[in-house]
């Protein structure tokens, strides 16, 4: 057993002062979202396991601009096989240099677990699945992660899947990662730094606004998939109450309502039993989780 103790710090490039309001709410998501990435961490780094943690703040500075400065206390144990080799490295595991731009897996985590959250608003936002800029930083920010742990991108997703796929998980990560932008969004955008990571205007800008007058929203998720097979079945262009409906057998058995997209047309599949084509799955968030309801055609490929 050993402690970890690791900075965090967030710099909302602000001008002038933050409303008290904006300031507590910022820490609040703050502490929900280091908490979330934290209980991730022995799912990324094999043969550890977090006993206790928490972020204690040690400076914020309220003026321009505006300053957090967490400190991350972590107290972790290690499998017994790991006994001789962890502890002379054990700060090292925490504090890689992955790239200059991060100062330890932690700040990694934390923004993955924050964009993860904001993509899912802006999906909702556009209820259509798009490679807006939080998707982007999203991507990014996960190849960097498999750099560093070895797990793939699929066994990342899994993780993040798994953490936050009941509907009051996703709902909460959702709301904190909207407030966490609110000091930027009342100054124009302004741009964040996350340790030495910047989260520039535009990509603030992306990720939808926080209000007082939100209400609850379901959260559908779009995974697209290339090269599936569908099986058809309802081709009658004329059932317009109907319309389209398709079973995907390596998504399930169920039949799914189907959605054409531009440049895909009808003419294309009339007549036709089967296709190969790249689809997106929207999956519908569920007291049981999520579950497929609607697939969209984007391409075929035969």
């Amino acid at each position: 057993m050993a402690e970890i103790n690791l900075p965090l710090s967030i710099i909302y490039d602000t001008q002038g002062v933050t409303p008290i309001q904006d300031v507590i709410e910022a820490l609040r998501a703050a502490d929900i979202l280091s908490q979330d990435a934290i209980s991730l961490l022995p799912s990324l780094i094999d043969g550890l396991d977090i006993e206790e943690c928490s972020l204690n703040v040690r400076i914020i500075s309220q003026e321009s601009p505006l300053r957090e400065l967490f400190l991350v206390a972590l107290i972790v144990t290690f499998q017994d096989d790991l006994s001789s080799e962890v502890p002379p490295m054990l700060e090292d595991v925490f504090k890689v240099k992955i790239s200059e731009q991060y100062d330890s897996i932690v700040t990694l985590v934390f923004m993955i677990v924050l964009f993860y959250g904001a993509s899912f608003a802006k999906d909702a936002a556009l209820k259509a699945i798009e490679n807006h800029k939080p998707r982007k930083m999203l991507a990014e920010l996960t190849d960097q992660l498999c750099a560093e742990t070895g797990k793939s991108r699929d066994e990342i997703g899994a993780i993040l899947e798994a953490r936050f796929a009941k509907p009051s998980a996703i709902k909460r990560l959702v709301g904190h990662s909207k407030k966490f932008f609110l000091p930027s969004h009342r100054e124009q955008n302004a741009p964040i730094l996350i340790d030495r990571k910047g989260i520039d205007q535009e990509t603030v800008r992306d990720v939808p606004y926080t209000s007082a007058n939100d209400k609850p929203s379901d959260f559908d998720k779009y995974k697209p998939m290339d090269n599936v097979v569908l099986e058809i079945h309802a081709t009658d262009r004329d059932k317009s109450a109907t319309g389209w409906a398709a079973v995907a057998p390596n998504i399930g058995e169920r039949r799914l309502k189907m959605k054409l997209i531009d440049p895909v047309s009808p003419d294309q599949i009339w007549g036709r039993d089967n296709v190969s084509a790249d689809i997106v799955v929207v999956s519908k968030l569920t007291s049981d989780g999520y579950q497929p309801f609607e697939i969209h055609v984007t391409a075929l490929r035969d």
